[in-house]
């Protein structure tokens, strides 16, 4: 049981890093603005005088989080946890791609996510000894980071309890910063199982400092963020992106679309400031509003139909490559989408100030690969960006932040053979 709880003690040291990061603490305020209901969550947590109603609170969460858990009836070799829709889609890529050829033999199984009331969670002695450990970090932390820490205790002790039984040989990932990412990841070294890791896009600083035997990676700018954040990487394999690249196109002279990717906590008054400075543009024929998949702004329909214009339009339920299509110029802030719309050929502008990040997080700006707009209150002068992406130097950044030399094919084989060694390497420990 002290190994155990090794494991766990590491988990939420990892998980506390991360929360007290920038772009988390932006978000979390951001959300709780929104939500009336939060913040009397976190007045409650944050009294000490209201000790019954903290502990029902607790016990709620940790209710909660135990009933979301239902652990897949049959698992494979591998076993993969996402919640977020990004993770879905990265995991599930992966997956399709090696259900063919040489790695067929892998079967990638999902935990999914339903509620389920009837689940009891863990015995009373561990829902105690949780308890003690959430009252010990909020009064040391704060309500936020021990309701975070309490969801990955409660994920750490049912994926053990599951893994501990299970067929599984591989734990697979695709989160550096949320508990049920990084509770798995625990659970697995715990009992001896290897992780490997499917990252989403780029990483926002700081990162959970967990070490990996296999990782499937954006770029080589990606590698050296996880590296300098105390990450251990042992074997790297880096996405290739050469499929459909055939260069940047040139910005057409009539009136184009413009698209303006959301991050998932936008700041309503710049996205509004945005909106309006381009639709005051003649050379703006179209404004396509592409919300976030994990969107956090509850009034956004309704503002953007307040507008009254005919020129803007949201758009959800098509798929990225079908919205760049439409596309003549993109416009995001802090986002993995620049690179996206970078390789299917069209110019993407940095905007400082559209989401709750700092300024340039993932060091697009910084490396070269974005032309920045630097504040919504000036026009965006459109020939500025053409020169921009006319330099000579240009490709050689964004080689920097996509690997456009290689196959996604020839890429997925290599990983899905590692995976394939860390399989026999634990059947050989077995």
């Amino acid at each position: 049981m002290r190994t155990v709880d090794i494991y766990l003690l590491r988990a939420l040291r990892a998980q506390q890093t991360c929360d007290r990061g920038a772009v988390v603490s932006g978000i979390r305020e951001f959300v709780l603005a929104q939500s009336l209901a939060l913040r009397g969550v976190r007045f409650v947590l944050e009294r000490e005088s209201l000790s019954v109603l903290v502990g029902a609170v607790f016990r709620f969460v940790v209710w909660r989080a135990a009933s979301s858990v239902r652990m897949p009836t049959s698992i494979g070799s591998v076993l993969a946890v996402a919640r977020q829709p990004n993770e879905w889609r990265a995991i599930g890529q992966v997956a399709s791609r090696l259900n063919r050829g040489e790695c067929s033999t892998i079967d990638i199984h999902h935990i999914p996510w339903r509620f389920r009331s009837a689940h009891r969670p863990a015995d009373r002695r561990t829902r105690r000894r949780l308890l003690r450990i959430a009252r010990r970090l909020l009064r040391r932390d704060g309500a936020f980071h021990a309701v975070r820490s309490l969801e990955l205790a409660v994920f750490y002790c049912r994926f053990r309890e599951a893994l501990v039984t299970s067929p599984a040989k591989v734990a697979l990932i695709s989160t550096h910063s949320n508990p049920h990412g990084i509770a798995l990841h625990a659970s697995a070294r715990s009992v001896g199982l290897p992780v490997a890791l499917v990252t989403h896009g780029m990483p926002i600083v700081p990162l959970a400092p967990l070490d990996y035997d296999l990782a499937l990676m954006e770029c080589r700018d990606s590698v050296e963020s996880y590296l300098q954040e105390g990450c251990v990487l042992r074997r790297v394999v880096i996405r290739g992106r050469r499929d459909g690249w055939t260069g940047l196109s040139v910005i057409p002279e009539r009136p184009i679309a413009v698209g303006v990717f959301l991050s998932k906590d936008p700041v309503p008054g710049v996205t509004e400031r945005v909106v309006k400075a381009l639709l005051r543009q003649d050379w703006v024929r179209e404004v396509i509003l592409r919300p976030h998949p994990v969107n956090l702004w509850r009034g956004l329909g309704q503002r953007v139909r307040s507008f009254g214009s005919s020129r803007i339009r949201i758009v959800s339920d098509i798929g990225l490559r079908e919205v760049f299509e439409q596309c003549d110029l993109a416009v995001a802030s802090n986002s993995t989408i620049h690179v996206d719309a970078l390789l299917a050929g069209v110019p993407s502008v940095y905007l400082h100030g559209g989401d709750h990040a700092p300024f340039d997080v993932q060091g697009f700006v910084a490396g070269g690969l974005l032309y920045q707009w630097l504040t919504e209150a000036d026009p965006l002068n459109l020939e500025h960006v053409r020169r921009f992406y006319q330099r000579a130097e240009w490709e050689q950044s964004l080689r920097r932040f996509a690997n456009v030399d290689t196959r996604e094919d020839d890429v997925i084989s290599a990983f899905g053979r590692a995976l394939v060694q860390l399989t026999t390497l634990k059947d050989a420990c077995a």
